[in-house]
C-alpha cells in the first residue's frame, strides 16, 4: 500500500494551482482554503450559505459549530464573493438583463396590465419612492446617474 500523504511542499504546490485571475480559480482556492483551515468536508462546504459566513468577525457558523478563519481564508473568500454577479438564472448562469426584463414583463402581464417598457416602469417606481422621501425633484437625475454633477 502506497503512502497517501503529501509532504508540506506537495500540498503547497497543489494549493497554488488555481488561477486566481478567474472566478473558477478563486472559487476552487476558496474551497481548498476552507477545507484546509476549517475541517469542513466538501459536502459541508458546498452546503454553506452566505448568512453563515461572517467575514467581518472572522468565522463561519455551520450548524452548531463556530469555525474560525485564517486571515488568508477570509481574504480569498472576500475576493471570491466579490468577483461574482449577485443574480443567477435557473440554469446557474449569470442572469442577463434581457431575461430579467422578460420575467418582469411576465409579472406585469399576470398582474393584468398591458405590456409597458419594463425598465422605465421600474425607474418611475424608484423615482416615486425618492420623491416620497422629500428629495428635490432636480436631484433625482443626479442620484440615478442621468445627470453630471458640476
Amino acid at each position: 500500500m502506497k503512502n497517501r500523504e503529501f509532504t508540506k511542499e506537495q500540498m503547497e504546490r497543489i494549493m497554488d494551482q488555481p488561477d486566481l485571475r478567474t472566478r473558477t480559480g478563486l472559487r476552487d482556492k476558496a474551497i481548498m482554503e476552507l477545507a484546509a483551515v476549517s475541517g469542513l468536508d466538501f459536502p459541508e462546504i458546498t452546503d454553506l450559505r452566505l448568512s453563515q459566513i461572517h467575514l467581518d468577525k472572522g468565522f463561519i457558523r455551520y450548524k452548531l459549530r463556530i469555525i474560525p478563519l485564517s486571515e488568508y481564508a477570509e481574504d480569498i473568500l472576500y475576493f471570491y464573493l466579490n468577483s461574482m454577479p449577485l443574480f443567477w438564472n435557473d440554469d446557474a448562469e449569470v442572469l442577463s438583463s434581457s431575461k430579467f426584463t422578460q420575467n418582469i414583463e411576465g409579472y406585469v402581464k399576470s398582474a393584468g396590465f398591458k405590456k409597458k417598457r419594463v425598465p422605465e416602469f421600474l425607474l418611475r417606481l424608484f423615482e416615486n419612492l425618492l420623491r416620497k422621501t422629500g428629495l428635490n425633484r432636480d436631484d433625482i437625475p443626479i442620484i440615478l446617474g442621468k445627470e453630471v454633477i458640476s
